[in-house]
């Protein structure tokens, strides 16, 4: 009897795990779902530090999705004449461009720029240095929070004059978040003859951010 018993109490036990019982797999499908809109519209402030000849630059308060943060102001300081094709090199500390794209399409941008003539004074009493440009080389390019994206491509030894020429270029699946791009090397190229002494000269660089990469 105790030996039956025995046999009960396990019979017991494995009925509740290997029940004979039909089981039917069911699949189950549930929804994921993300509503992804353009990023904040609102200025962003420069992100890669200031210039300290450039102290009282603080970004472009431009508003958007695709804008430019931030522009340098370059400066040259005094420059002797010469009879001679000068190199003049700027005395920025650091000098950069900023540009960001939260726009989450990413189509690329393109980055360009062109330079106005070196002039002084206004109307007749005007004074300009014929064929003087600038050169911007050795940049390096910088992201803020942005190392997932792939990176825009910046031209090499860009001359700046009235032609529009490409500065950078973030082509289509790129591009997108905040770059900084610094140029080490800005040099302002005059010919003999051209400047005259004891005057002050002025040009402006206007940058132009477009949608899309250059075709």
């Amino acid at each position: 009897m105790k030996r039956k018993q025995f046999y009960q109490r396990i019979l017991l036990g494995s009925t509740l795990c290997l029940v004979n019982q039909t089981v039917f797999a069911a699949d189950f499908e549930s929804d994921i779902t993300s509503d992804i809109v353009p990023g904040e519209t609102t200025a962003i402030a420069p992100k890669f530090g200031s210039d300290r000849l450039d102290s009282q630059n603080k970004g472009t308060n431009n508003m958007g999705t695709l804008k430019i943060d931030r522009a340098p102001n370059i400066k040259f300081g005094v420059v002797s004449v010469s009879k001679r094709f000068q190199e003049v090199n700027a005395i920025n500390a650091n000098p950069y461009v900023q540009i960001s794209d939260v726009r989450g399409t990413l189509t690329g941008w393109t980055l360009s720029a062109t330079m106005s003539n070196f002039t002084s004074g206004e109307g007749t009493n005007q004074l300009t240095i014929d064929g003087a440009y600038i050169t911007l080389s050795e940049n390096s390019l910088t992201d803020f929070e942005s190392s997932e994206a792939s990176e825009p491509i910046v031209g090499e030894n860009i001359a700046l004059n009235y032609a529009e020429k490409t500065v950078a270029e973030a082509g289509f699946d790129s591009g997108q978040g905040i770059w900084g791009i610094k140029w080490d090397q800005i040099k302002l190229r005059i010919y003999p003859h051209t400047a005259k002494p004891d005057t002050s000269y002025t040009a402006k660089i206007k940058w132009t951010l477009t949608d899309g990469p250059k075709e």
